[in-house]
């Protein structure tokens, strides 16, 4: 399992060896790791340009109310 982390705080690294097996590709090997993001880590200024539009739309969209609920909701099982 790979997870990039919350608030970007890791990177997802994947692995994946790829086979042909006829007309078909196989996977045979996979691998996944977490590359830990900290204050030792450079910002890319380019890529940060490069997606402040899409980040600044993707904030606006998400902070939308898209509806309303007409009744109460039991959280307890909701991360189940």
């Amino acid at each position: 399992m790979c997870n990039r982390g919350v608030g970007g705080r890791a990177l997802g690294k994947l692995d994946i060896t790829l086979e042909k097996q006829g007309d078909k590709w196989q996977i045979v090997k996979k691998e996944g790791v977490n590359l830990l993001v900290d204050d030792k880590v450079a910002a890319d200024q380019g890529m940060f340009d490069l997606t402040k539009d899409y980040h600044d739309k993707t904030v606006m969209y998400v902070d939308s109310t898209i509806g309303e609920a007409a009744g109460d909701f039991d959280g307890t099982l909701s991360r189940i």
